[in-house]
C-alpha cells in the first residue's frame, strides 16, 4: 500500500468520527452470528464502558513516538474523552487506509503470560503516533469550568504530574520533577516546550483483563455442563462469544457544557477495534445512549429500549434451535468494574431475569501503577451465589435450619435405599417390596427426582416443629406434573387441616438421581463433586422452585415474610443455601 506520512492531516488531529446513533446497533436490525450458529450456544459479555477503560501512552513531538524514557502514561480528562477518542480513531483509519497493519501492545500478567492490552499507534511508516497539535484548542467544559485549553497537554492527566503543572509556562518546573516527565522543547536549551502531543498507543486495561478471565469462565462452565452428559467435549464446538459494549454520556456539572465531550461512544469503537484485532472469534455489538447516564430513569429507559432488544434477538435465535432448552444454551455475564451507579443498577435490574453471571473487576489501576495485568483482579461469581445468601456448612446450622437439613438427609437416604433395592446408605426401605416403579411409572416423563421437606411450627410458644415430605410426580398424563414442593404442602394440610400459612416456616428442595447404584459402588458418574463428606452429585442443584410453585410459596410469604427456601450445592447436603422467598426469581 501507499506509504503513510505522519504529516497527513488525518494523522494529526482532524478525524471524521462523530458520536452518533449510527455507531450503535439498532434494535430493529437483525443480528447475524459470524462464524458460528445458535446451535453451539451463545455466551454474551455485557460491558459498560467508563473513563477507566481508555488510557494512553504519550510522547512529545520531538520523541520517536515509541515507548522509551520520554513516554508517559496518561488518561484523558473527563471532558476530553470524546475528543481524544476521535483523534485515535482517525489515526487508526489513516494507518489502515495507507496499508499499515495494526499491531497490539502486550503486558505481562501475574501468571507470566503476556496478554494484549492495547493498540500501537505507530508503524514502520509512521513513527510519531497520533498528533494533537497546539492548534487543537477548544473551550473545555465540565471539570475545567469552561476555560480555554491553551496546550494539548492540558487534555490529559499525566501519571505523577499534578494538574497545575500542565499549565503553559509551568512545564519548566517539570525539568526536575520526580516523575521525570519533561515535555520536549523545540531545540535543546530552549526554555518553553513544544506544545504538540503524540499518542503512541491506546491502552485498554479493563477489557484486556476481563476477556481472558471471561474465556476461562466460559470454558469452565462448558466443561461442567458436558460432564453431566455423555457428550465428548472434544467433539463439540465451543459457543459463540458476543461482547456487547454499552456506552454513553452524562450531563456534567457545568450546565452549559456539551455532554458529548465526556461520551464513551467513540471509546467503544476503539475497544471494538482492539477486540477484532486480538480476539477475532468474539463478535462485538455497540449500543450507545446520547445522554442521561447519571439518572436512573433515563438509564432504565435506555436499557429497556436499546440493550434488551439485542439480548432478546439473540435469545430468539437460540430458541429457534433449542426450543424449551434455550436457557442452557444462552448465558449472559455482566462485568462489574466502574461507571455511573445508575447505569450499572439499570443493567443489573433489567438483565436479572436472564440470571447473569458476574465478572467483578475490583482493582482498576494495576497497569497504571505496576505496568502489568493481574488475573486475580477479576472475580467470577455465578448468579445464584450473588442472588442468594452464601452457602453455609451444615455443621454451622442451628435450630429449625439444622432440623430441616437433617430431615432431608434422612429422606435422601430412604429414597436411595428404595432406588437401589437395598438398605444401603443407612436408609429404611419399606418392608415387603423388592422393586419400585420410580423410573418406569412415577418419574417416567422427566426421569428427574426432586425431594422436598416442609417445616411447620404453630404460633404457640411451646409448639414443636412438624416436618412433612413431598416428592415430584412425572407420570406423563394429561393432568400434568405435581412438583415436590406442592406435594409437601398438600401432605401437610392433609395431616393437619388447622394449619395456617404463617405456620409454614421453610421448605428444602434437593435434586437426586434415579439411576440405580449397586451395593458398595462409588458414584463415579458424570456430575459428581468431591466434598469433605464424600462424593455427592450436583445434578440440578441448587434447585429453585418452578414458576407454579413460586406462586404458591409467595402466597404463603404474604402473611409470613420470614418464609425461606433452602437448597443445596450437591446431594451430600453438607452446605445449605438459605434464601428468603423475595430474593428468588423465576
Amino acid at each position: 500500500g501507499a506509504c503513510v506520512a505522519n504529516t497527513s492531516p488525518a494523522l494529526r488531529h482532524r478525524p471524521t468520527h462523530e458520536a452518533s446513533p449510527s455507531s450503535s446497533h439498532r434494535a430493529s436490525e437483525p443480528i447475524e452470528l459470524a462464524g458460528a450458529s445458535a446451535e453451539d450456544g451463545i455466551e454474551i459479555l455485557v460491558h459498560n464502558l467508563c473513563h477507566a477503560d481508555l488510557l494512553v501512552i504519550l510522547s512529545g513531538a520531538a520523541g520517536d513516538g515509541g515507548f522509551g524514557a520520554d513516554s508517559r502514561k496518561a488518561r484523558p480528562l473527563f471532558n476530553q474523552y470524546n475528543f481524544v477518542s476521535k483523534v485515535i480513531l482517525g489515526h487508526l483509519d489513516a494507518l489502515e487506509a495507507g496499508g499499515a497493519k495494526l499491531l497490539p501492545i502486550g503486558a505481562a500478567s501475574s501468571s507470566g503470560e503476556v496478554h494484549p492490552i492495547g493498540i500501537r499507534l505507530t508503524s514502520d511508516e509512521v513513527v510519531g503516533g497520533a498528533a494533537i497539535v497546539d492548534g487543537d484548542h477548544s473551550t473545555a467544559g465540565g471539570g475545567m469550568e469552561g476555560a480555554a485549553i491553551s496546550s494539548p497537554w492540558e487534555r490529559f492527566h499525566l501519571k505523577g504530574v499534578k494538574r497545575h503543572d500542565r499549565r503553559p509556562g509551568s512545564f519548566k518546573r517539570l525539568r526536575n520533577h520526580p516523575s521525570g516527565m519533561e515535555p520536549p522543547c523545540h531545540e535543546e536549551g530552549e526554555e518553553e516546550p513544544m506544545h504538540d502531543v503524540r499518542i503512541s498507543a491506546a491502552v485498554l486495561p479493563l477489557i484486556a483483563t476481563l476477556i481472558p478471565e471471561w474465556a476461562r469462565a466460559v470454558e469452565r462452565l462448558r466443561q461442567k455442563r458436558l460432564s453431566r452428559s455423555s457428550v465428548d467435549s472434544a467433539t463439540t464446538r465451543k459457543p459463540k462469544k458476543i461482547l456487547v459494549l454499552v456506552s454513553g454520556s452524562g450531563q456534567p456539572r457545568d450546565p452549559h457544557a456539551d455532554p458529548q465531550d465526556n461520551s464513551t461512544s467513540l471509546t467503544s469503537l476503539i475497544v471494538g477495534r482492539f477486540v477484532n484485532l486480538c480476539y477475532p472469534e468474539i463478535q462485538v455489538i455497540h449500543v450507545s445512549s446520547t445522554g442521561g447516564m447519571f439518572r436512573y430513569d433515563d438509564n432504565l429507559a435506555f436499557v429497556q429500549h436499546r440493550v434488551l432488544p439485542i439480548i432478546e434477538r439473540l435469545r430468539k435465535s437460540v430458541v429457534a434451535v433449542h426450543g424449551e432448552d434455550w436457557a442452557s444454551f444462552l448465558n449472559i455475564t455482566l462485568s462489574l468494574s466502574d461507571g455511573a451507579p445508575a447505569r450499572m443498577a439499570a443493567l443489573n435490574a433489567s438483565l436479572r431475569p436472564y440470571r447473569p453471571n458476574y465478572l467483578h473487576l475490583w482493582r482498576l489501576k494495576t497497569w497504571w501503577d505496576e505496568d502489568r495485568l493481574c488475573e486475580s483482579d477479576v472475580d467470577f461469581h455465578a448468579f445464584h451465589k450473588l442472588e442468594m445468601r452464601p452457602a453455609l456448612p451444615r455443621a454451622e446450622l442451628v435450630g429449625d435450619d439444622r432440623r430441616i437439613v437433617d430431615e432431608m438427609l434422612k429422606y435422601r437416604a430412604q429414597f436411595e435405599a428404595v432406588r437401589d433395592g437395598s438398605h444401603a446408605h443407612g436408609g429404611e426401605a419399606p418392608s415387603g417390596h423388592s422393586a419400585d416403579e420410580l423410573s418406569s411409572f412415577w418419574l417416567r416423563k422427566s426421569r428427574k427426582a426432586v425431594l422436598a421437606v416442609l417445616l411447620t411450627r404453630k404460633a404457640e410458644a411451646d409448639a414443636a416443629p412438624v416436618i412433612y415430605r413431598g416428592m415430584n410426580l412425572e407420570v406423563s398424563m394429561p393432568t400434568g406434573t405435581l412438583c415436590a414442593e406442592r406435594n409437601a404442602i398438600g401432605n401437610a394440610l392433609a395431616n393437619d387441616q388447622s394449619l395456617r400459612r404463617e405456620d409454614i416456616r421453610a421448605i428444602a428442595v434437593l435434586s437426586v438421581s434415579i439411576a440405580r447404584r449397586e451395593d458398595g459402588e462409588n458414584s463415579q458418574q458424570a456430575g459428581a463433586d468431591e466434598t469433605a463428606a464424600g462424593k455427592g452429585e450436583t445434578l440440578l442443584n441448587p434447585l429453585d422452585p418452578c414458576g407454579a410453585c413460586m406462586e404458591w410459596l409467595r402466597k404463603i410469604a404474604e402473611v409470613n415474610p420470614d418464609f425461606k427456601v433452602i437448597t443445596f450445592n450437591d446431594t451430600t447436603c453438607e452446605s445449605a443455601i438459605i434464601t428468603p422467598i423475595e430474593y428468588l426469581t423465576v
